[in-house]
């Protein structure tokens, strides 16, 4: 990853993704990422991954279009993670 946007990515953006999804900061595990900074946690006995794209890698339309493919692929048996628009 462009260690400039590494060094944008504070613990803060990271807390308000979780806080988001009903999530805190406190239950993240980073588990990685080249592009994107990717991290896990558990809710309700369930595993959510939370995933943080910088916007100079990606539009908004073109995350909304993952998304939607990934949603076609998990209607058509395929088994991902479904996405949480």
């Amino acid at each position: 990853m462009d260690p400039k946007i590494k060094l944008l990515f504070l613990d803060e953006h990271a807390a308000e993704g979780a806080a988001r999804y009903e999530g805190s900061q406190e239950e993240l595990t980073f588990i990685g990422g080249f592009q994107n900074f990717i991290y896990s946690y558990n809710r309700d006995e369930l595993k959510y991954i939370l995933r943080f794209t910088p916007s100079t890698l990606r539009t908004a339309e073109g995350l909304v279009a993952e998304m939607d493919w990934i949603h076609y692929l998990s209607e058509s048996g395929i088994a991902v993670s479904e996405p949480i628009y």
